[in-house]
């Protein structure tokens, strides 16, 4: 019992350990952005939202959501299509090769961005590919799709296959009842991968930054402007507002859907 005790008492100090080590960092930035001052300074005198209206008054950080908005939805769109037809695949057949594209899609999850970004760069240069926004999109395309080809396919195993095969014995061809049928059914793992899509490339980093030539994505915006020395408030501000409304999504869709429902 003392032992049992004890197990528990080391769980619970390390789950909240951990805890305290991800939401700290949080925490600190949404409280240097309420400061009044030009400076980083913690604990602030006082508290105040002007940094949170100067946002809207510096043009490189409007371009810079408005660029990786516009990257992420693209990138998403795209993906929902090659996603489907692969958790489809995954989910509805046993073919030669089925663990190994499984593998292969899966790979980005392991690989290091750093890897990820300087191979397509090496590739890209190799096939002359200069179109910067689509070497952005397929990079986000390939970073994206464990995610939604994972969600997807669970919800397909998890939807009743005999529904599609009842539509097309009656008559309708296999696209017309896939659409019709199967889709409705897995609506939920729909909207659950295009929002995980969504998040991920609009924070993508580490890999974008191999990419970027002329147009910057929100995270390199601001890697650049601390590093030109932009030390106010700014960028806390506008990180806390990414936090919130990340929150927001991600809460949004686990009480509409259920992310731990359509992820089994």
């Amino acid at each position: 019992m003392t032992q049992e005790r004890h197990c528990g008492f080391s769980t619970w100090l390390i789950a909240w350990t951990i805890l305290a080590a991800l939401v700290l960092p949080l925490i600190i930035i949404a409280v240097l952005a309420f400061s009044p001052e030009m400076a980083l300074i913690l604990p602030p005198p006082s508290f105040s939202t002007k940094w949170f209206f100067e946002l809207l008054k510096r043009e490189q950080f409007v371009t810079g959501i408005t660029y990786s908005a516009e990257l992420a939805v693209c990138s998403a769109a795209i993906g929902l299509f090659v996603s489907l037809g692969v958790a489809y695949a995954i989910a509805r057949y046993r073919f030669p090769g089925r663990a190994l594209i499984h593998g292969l899609v899966m790979s980005p999850l392991i690989i290091p961005e750093i890897v990820t970004g300087l191979g397509l760069l090496i590739w890209f240069n190799q096939i002359a590919l200069r179109w910067n926004d689509a070497r952005i999109v397929l990079l986000h395309i390939l970073l994206i799709l464990p995610f939604m080809v994972r969600v997807l396919t669970a919800s397909l195993q998890h939807s009743d296959r005999n529904l599609e095969d009842a539509a097309r014995l009656l008559g309708a061809h296999p696209v017309i009842a896939f659409a019709r049928v199967t889709l409705p059914t897995i609506r939920q793992g729909l909207v659950a991968a295009l929002v995980f899509a969504v998040v991920v490339s609009f924070h993508n980093f580490t890999a974008t930054l191999f990419l970027i030539t002329n147009k910057e994505t929100l995270p390199i915006t601001i890697f650049g402007y601390i590093r030109a020395g932009g030390s106010d408030p700014a960028t806390a501000a506008l990180s806390t507002v990414l936090i919130g409304v990340t929150s927001l999504i991600v809460l949004a869709v686990d009480r509409w859907i259920g992310i731990e429902r359509v992820s089994r």
